[in-house]
């Protein structure tokens, strides 16, 4: 019975807004990677009509965000990550 009450006993303490703007930052990073690469795919296929100058802009950026986050975090799991 003792171990029934301490789960209905506790508090749940709330994410400050800093927490909060940073988890919102990451998600927007990378959902913005993730579009990118999606670019990167139609460009190369020529599909959509997007060009490598279309990628070409946002390719600083990407890279930024591999290194932040690392390149196995910013892609799908179920992409392959390729070593360099």
């Amino acid at each position: 019975m003792n171990d029934i009450e301490a789960e209905q006993d506790w508090e749940e303490v709330p994410r400050s807004f800093t927490e909060i703007s940073e988890a919102e930052q990451e998600f927007f990073d990378k959902v913005w990677y993730n579009r990118h690469q999606n670019s990167v795919y139609k460009a190369k296929r020529g599909i959509d009509g997007v060009t490598e100058q279309h990628v070409e802009v946002g390719r600083a950026a990407a890279e930024k965000k591999e290194q932040q986050y690392g390149k196995a975090v910013v892609l799908p799991k179920s992409w392959p990550v390729k070593a360099g």
